[in-house]
């Protein structure tokens, strides 16, 4: 019942927005601060050496909406890039899983971008090892959901494949838009 609602309110603002010729992403995107297009920018930044600059800037803001909310207590995860606590903690032997050193994680997460894309980067070039270097799609999906893409008939299936599709939306605005792109005014140009 309730993916029926969401099929016709999708369906509904995809109708309202085809009208007006603007993008759910174009409408986010000219609502961005400053604030917010210097950490999406930060976010491609840090992701940019390893071919995964617009999936960082995109995760920045699907997640944080580029650095607005940065902690979700239903995961729970934290930082701009919405680190999963028990993942990062498995990632860092030295650290074991308590509650003291959740809330130590996630106040570093919440702290430091860098950190924070640090820990996106290492998540992402996993599920590459997984998946392949240019499965973005399936990347994208295990990046929210970790090893829903196996069980097709789950609720964390649907909900993580739909998370890489609203990925691909932005990444794609994104390059369309040529948002990270510098222009350079060669001479005799204007």
């Amino acid at each position: 019942m309730i993916y029926k609602i969401i099929t016709i309110l999708f369906l509904l603002t995809s109708l309202i927005l085809g009208k007006t010729g603007i993008s759910l992403e174009q409408q986010e995107y000219n609502g961005f601060t400053e604030k917010q297009i210097n950490c999406i920018t930060h976010a491609y930044e840090l992701g940019k050496p390893f071919d995964l600059g617009h999936t960082m800037a995109a995760i920045a803001w699907q997640e944080s909406m580029a650095g607005v909310y940065l902690v979700n207590m239903q995961d729970p995860s934290a930082g701009v890039f919405h680190n999963n606590l028990k993942s990062v903690l498995a990632r860092h032997e030295e650290l074991r899983d308590t509650g003291w050193q959740r809330n130590r994680i996630a106040q570093r997460l919440i702290e430091s971008i860098d950190f924070s894309g640090a820990e996106a980067l290492a998540e992402l070039k996993y599920w590459q090892s997984v998946h392949g270097d240019r499965a973005w799609l399936l990347i994208w999906q295990s990046y929210n959901g970790g090893f829903a893409f196996k069980r097709p008939n789950s609720k964390g299936y649907k909900a993580s494949l739909g998370y890489s599709h609203k990925l691909s939306r932005k990444v794609q605005f994104l390059i369309m838009n040529e948002i990270f792109e510098t222009k350079e005014v060669k001479p005799g140009e204007s």
